[in-house]
């Protein structure tokens, strides 16, 4: 989980066995540059935007983790200043197929075809989901060059 050089993830993805503590710990380093800049000039008395966070992806042997990655500001105390925390919760877990389930894991119950067509279902909204969120934070942290995003002398007249 590196990123080149002054670059800010916009989704931060990693692979594992396990989601680990230490699986976990590299995933949200590697979001805190973007988190960083997100509330870097952000006055603390408005509340940040809705879209500000991170979302992560750790893949393991049979599960897909979603992640967010969002800041968090605490107020100072007896007259201390407050400052920025960064936060990670795992807000969705998505099983691989049932052939792909070790064998002693293939007769429970829950392990069914149709629970499996459900959890993929809801894994594709959540892929969509993560698509819309990192294009709106995109556009936010990289605006269009011009006034006007689809004038033509902001791009550039095609001759």
């Amino acid at each position: 989980m590196t990123t080149p050089s002054g670059a800010l993830p916009l989704v931060v993805v990693g692979g594992s066995m396990e989601l680990t503590d230490t699986a976990r710990t590299r995933m949200a380093t590697s979001a805190y540059p973007t988190l960083e800049e997100m509330v870097r000039d952000h006055d603390v008395a408005v509340p940040l935007p809705r879209h500000c966070f991170v979302y992560g992806i750790m893949w393991s042997e049979l599960y897909l983790h979603i992640l967010i990655h969002f800041p968090l500001y605490v107020p100072g105390t007896n007259g201390a200043s407050g400052r920025w925390e960064f936060c990670q919760t795992l807000v969705a877990e998505h099983r691989v197929t049932f052939e792909e389930f070790p064998a002693d894991l293939r007769e429970y119950p829950m392990h069914n075809q149709d629970d499996l067509v459900l959890g993929r279902w809801r894994l594709t909204i959540a892929l969509v989901s993560i698509r819309g969120h990192v294009s709106l934070l995109n556009e936010w942290m990289h605006p269009p060059r011009g006034p006007y995003p689809n004038d033509e002398e902001a791009h550039g007249s095609p001759s």
